[in-house]
């Protein structure tokens, strides 16, 4: 049985990386970032665009990214796959 607290999802990660912050690129995207220290954090995503999602709290972050740039102050992030 499943927990009624606890989602189901079709698709989970079956594959985890560290994620060091810089301007090159991931490869390849991840379906999400796992962010350990609340922060900023300043992506580009798969699509292309360049955002900074302010004060991301720690836990799992839906978002497929190309880069995570060194201006994140967001830490302890892990790519899940």
């Amino acid at each position: 049985m499943v927990s009624p607290n606890i989602p189901v999802t079709a698709n989970p990660a079956i594959d985890a990386a560290a994620i060091v912050p810089s301007s090159d690129e991931i490869d390849p995207n991840p379906r999400a970032i796992y962010v350990a220290v609340t922060g900023d954090l300043t992506v580009v995503m798969a699509g292309g665009s360049q955002v900074t999602f302010n004060g991301v709290p720690a836990g799992i972050f839906p978002i497929s990214v190309k880069k995570v740039l060194a201006s994140s102050t967001a830490s302890g992030m892990v790519g899940l796959y």
